[in-house]
């Protein structure tokens, strides 16, 4: 095995068409900020079927963006999770926000009881992120009367099952995504703000507190890619669909799936065994997969709490781990990964 190259466990899946549409935008010598970019906001926005979108060098950015709309400053606290990527706590101690770091429920995500723990008279607003695809209940969250940001960065296009076909990125007074390298749709590098109806500073389709000197490099070049990834995306869903059903079909009782089943389909497929992570990294490694943590570290250890206050979260670091799960994977590569989970739940 040592001789065969190992499945990564991330990757973009660019297609021919990708790179036509990107040498035209190239040759037509019209490549900075421009129609194209117009014109990739409003798809979103159709796709969607959201209020107003504006595009950001980066989903982090687009973070930062909501929480100066909101008018987050001066140790205003927000609630966010602290299973989730480090940017979205880097992003409110950016605008001047005092995060407040809250446990999480099933599936990794925020939810209004772990809410309701860390809520002070402070509070000005909450990120709720559908971590992997999983479903955060963004309107349990919305009832305490704040300003919720949806973290969709990890979950466009995904529907669940409680929300009649309702989008992720829909469903929050505003709404972040991610169009990252490896992310479900990718621009190469961008990201998105999406000001839903009834939102904080939109009214009538007018932005009335528009931010400045954020909104970084996307350009042309970017939007032509994510124009076309848009135009192949239910390809990209249904090739998703389809592992997810291969790696389920080999879980067995030594390892067992932590996937919201009511999401359409995932960012992240996730398992989880009793096993130490860095033994479970090694079986993988010797049968040419690469496996990683959910997430590298927990938010609440960066900034030093204590890992009591966070049990579900913890326990969830200490036991899941993702596997390569992106389209572009060959169907030998995706046969590799299954086989590797069916071993690993008979593994004695």
């Amino acid at each position: 095995m040592n001789s065969v190259r190992l499945v990564p466990h991330s990757s973009p899946w660019i297609t021919d068409l990708d790179t036509s549409e990107v040498v035209e935008t190239l040759q037509s010598g019209l490549i900075a900020k421009g129609q194209k970019t117009i014109e990739f906001e409003a798809a979103i926005r159709d796709f969607l079927g959201s209020g107003e979108t504006r595009s950001y060098s980066s989903g982090r950015d687009a973070l930062v963006a909501a929480l100066r709309r909101i008018g987050i400053e001066d140790e205003d606290e927000v609630i966010v999770p602290t299973y989730v990527c480090k940017e979205v706590l880097d992003a409110v101690i950016e605008v001047g926000g005092n995060p407040q770091i809250a446990d999480v429920g099933l599936y990794g995500v925020l939810t209004p009881d772990a809410v309701r723990d860390v809520l002070s008279s402070k509070t000005r607003a909450i990120v709720g992120v559908h971590i992997f695809g999983h479903y955060c209940d963004i309107e349990g969250l919305k009832s305490f009367g704040l300003p919720v940001i949806e973290d969709a960065c990890h979950a466009f296009g995904v529907t669940f099952e409680a929300l009649q076909e309702k989008r992720a990125g829909t469903l929050g007074h505003y709404a972040v995504l991610s169009f990252h390298a490896t992310k479900l749709l990718t621009t190469g590098s961008g990201g998105m703000l999406v000001i839903n109806r009834g939102s904080l500073g939109f009214e009538n389709g007018v932005e009335k507190s528009p931010e400045s000197g954020i909104r970084g490099s996307f350009s042309d070049l970017n939007a032509s890619l994510g124009l076309s990834q848009l135009r192949q995306f239910p390809d990209f869903v249904h090739r998703r669909q389809w592992i997810r059903e291969e790696y389920r079909s080999a879980v067995g009782h030594n390892v067992s799936d932590v996937s919201d089943p009511s999401a359409s389909f995932l960012f992240r497929y996730t398992l989880k065994t009793n096993e130490p992570f860095d033994d479970i990294e090694e079986f993988f490694s010797q049968r040419g997969v690469v496996v990683k943590r959910g997430v590298d570290e927990l938010l609440h250890r960066r900034i030093g709490l204590d890992d009591r206050s966070f049990p579900n979260a913890v326990e969830r670091f200490r036991t899941s781990f993702s596997v390569p799960f992106f389209p572009r994977l060959s169907n030998p590569e995706v046969r590799r990964v299954r086989d590797a989970i069916a071993e690993l739940s008979d593994y004695a």
